[in-house]
């Protein structure tokens, strides 16, 4: 299983001005339970099932544009 290196200002910086204000009430709450539900996620491994999965493109899949009703 590979490593992988979490930047957490980098995360930061993809999160909508939303999701920001409402972990900033949160931490300003309740900070060491967020801190630790964070520390949880950042911690929790990948299963080697996801990871593999990762590795693989996606697969194209064909949809039928016949809208006729039969």
């Amino acid at each position: 299983m590979s490593v992988l290196n979490i930047n957490i200002e980098e995360l930061l910086k993809e999160l909508d001005p939303a999701t920001l204000q409402a972990l900033d009430q949160s931490l300003a709450v309740d900070a060491p339970t967020v801190r630790k539900i964070i520390h949880n996620i950042l911690d929790e491994p990948i299963s080697e099932k996801v990871e593999k999965s990762l590795d693989k493109p996606l697969l194209k899949k064909t949809f039928s544009t016949d809208c006729s009703s039969s």
